[in-house]
């Protein structure tokens, strides 16, 4: 996806802000419907794990982030596989060390707002800060 001549430093993950998505709309609608009718004939009902699995992973994607000696890459993945399904964004290197203004561990990468863990975060900007190797000819 990056190209055969990129150097990877390193690869975190993390995941965008939440957002109102086809597939999350569509999972509520149905559960509120489903919920509704089972109410009017007396029972009720509580969403399973999985329900609210597959509603978690659509409205907040999961994102994986590269870190390489020619910027970063902001990678969609795939909630169900896991794989990377397309690139969202290639950005300056310096875009992964800005931190958002309430919370430390939230990055602006292009049109989202990734949320990692600190150690992700942590690992990430150390590769940022290594300095890009002069190839010997």
């Amino acid at each position: 996806m990056l190209g055969p001549d990129v150097q990877i430093r390193e690869v975190g993950f993390g995941r965008a802000q939440a957002r109102w998505t086809t597939t999350s709309i569509v999972i509520v609608s149905v559960f509120g419907s489903v919920f509704v009718v089972a109410l009017l004939l007396g029972t009720i009902l509580i969403p399973g794990g999985l329900l609210l699995i597959v509603a978690n992973n659509s409205a907040r994607p999961a994102r994986t982030i590269v870190v390489a000696d020619r910027g970063v890459a902001v990678l969609a993945r795939s909630g169900l596989t896991g794989r990377t399904k397309s690139v969202v964004v290639l950005l300056p290197l310096q875009s992964l060390l800005t931190p958002f203004p309430t919370k430390p561990r939230r990055r602006v990468l292009g049109h989202d707002t990734v949320t990692f863990t600190a150690k992700e975060l942590e690992r990430l900007t150390a590769a940022v800060a290594q300095p890009t190797p002069v190839p010997a000819y």
